[in-house]
């Protein structure tokens, strides 16, 4: 394995003109300044590099690796950027065609790429400039290792490609319940912070002096009810949303105890648990599927597809059915857990060799990739359910300023 590649941002003088970008000194003829994004293991190396070139470094700038949340890299351009990979892995070897496809690349996500070229100019194999890239998830790396240790990478990239589209198809549908989400709590914030910081200290600095003291008392109590009512549904939302980022960075974070942990929480939501639970399983199978199509022995189809995943329960149950094959349990033993339901565990029993046991694992991928959209429309429906209550107590909560405000008036005309 290599080290850890960086990117930096370099200015640097050369005795020549090595770009239409590079600008002649003005003090000092002949020699050009050049300004590039280089890629090495340290400022030294770098320094190497330049020195190579029989230049002079200015300066450099450490470019930060962007997290894939804020990645340039889209799903679509993940999509294109694998089949021109494929079509060019017909003519050459997977490393070359990454090479290639990198090279051609001239768009802005250049600068994303150029670490995976890096290591492959330098020796290193197809997985490793792949996974330097940090744009593709657990799944698509398990599939395409998957592919590269048999010798299917066209098939492996297919798949891969056809991952992608799944896991874009659910993500769409939960960012839509999550956008919907998102103005409805907006509304209701709105709503509740004029409230906070609009209605109520203006009643409680216009309460009428001509009021009885039982009266005065009793609007007194009302708006200090109503201000914690407000506290609590403002704070409550924040909480929540807090909660949001916190779990949408720990997706995309490398430390991955942090990711844990966050997982184990979100398996516990209902309905939404079990749309990532199926989506694991459909994703981890489809490996397990690609590997054994493949002609890899099972035992090692196993522990890729367990890599394949960061959702406990189904990592556990590919390191399972390892200790079960290890102790010399029956196939059918060893992959009938309780994650399957009785259908699919029935499936997996049912087979005479790899090739079906193969096109088993691809019908419970399938299945599982319904079932995960089955769940996430569920859990939209009580997403709505939820933001509908959410709504509702704070529609009350301002009845409830508003019945403050009318009394308010009213106690004071009596007055008069």
């Amino acid at each position: 394995m290599f080290s850890q590649l960086r990117s930096y941002k370099v200015h640097y003088i050369l005795p020549y003109r090595s770009d239409l970008s590079a600008t002649e000194d003005r003090v000092h003829r002949g020699q050009f300044h050049h300004r590039a994004m280089m890629v090495g293991e340290s400022e030294n190396a770098i320094v190497g590099q330049i020195i190579e070139l029989g230049g002079t470094p200015v300066n450099f700038q450490l470019m930060k690796p962007r997290s894939r949340l804020f990645s340039k890299i889209t799903g679509a351009y993940k999509e294109q950027f694998l089949r021109a990979i494929y079509f060019n892995c017909s003519a050459m070897s997977a490393a070359k065609a990454l090479e290639a496809v990198i090279e051609s690349d001239t768009s802005s996500v250049r600068t994303q790429l150029n670490p995976a070229l890096a290591i492959i100019k330098r020796g290193g194999s197809f997985m490793e400039a792949i996974e330097a890239l940090n744009a593709f998830d657990e799944s698509t790396l398990a599939i395409l290792e998957a592919g590269e240790r048999t010798g299917t990478l066209s098939e492996a990239i297919n798949t891969a490609v056809e991952h992608l589209q799944s896991s874009a198809t659910t993500a769409k549908l939960m960012i839509g319940m999550g956008t919907f989400a998102a103005i409805e709590v907006f509304m209701a914030v709105s709503s509740l912070l004029g409230n906070r910081y609009g209605m109520l200290p203006s009643m409680t600095k216009n309460i009428p002096e001509n009021l009885a003291p039982e009266k005065l008392e009793e609007l007194k109590t009302a708006i200090k009810y109503a201000f914690l009512s407000n506290d609590i549904m403002i704070w409550a939302t924040v909480g929540v949303f807090f909660l949001a980022i916190l779990g949408t960075y720990s997706y995309f974070d490398k430390d991955k105890s942090f990711r844990k942990w966050v997982d184990d929480q979100v398996q516990k939501i209902p309905a939404f648990g079990l749309a990532i639970q199926h989506g694991a399983v459909a994703s981890s199978f489809r490996v397990a599927a690609s590997l054994l199509k493949g002609g890899v022995h099972l035992a090692v189809a196993m522990t890729i597809a367990g890599k394949s995943t960061r959702v406990p329960g189904v990592m556990s149950y590919w390191s399972e059915a390892q200790k079960r094959a290890e102790n010399g349990e029956s196939v059918a033993a060893t992959l009938k857990q309780p994650l399957l339901d009785n259908s699919n565990q029935l499936l997996v029993s049912a087979h005479t060799n790899s090739k079906q046991l193969a096109d088993s694992f691809f019908v419970i991928a399938t299945r599982s990739d319904e079932m995960a959209k089955k769940s996430a429309k569920r859990f939209g429906i009580m997403l709505f359910f939820a933001m509908a209550a959410y709504t509702m107590l704070s529609v009350c909560v301002s009845l409830y300023v508003l019945w403050i405000q009318n009394e308010s008036m009213m106690s004071g005309l009596k007055g008069q």
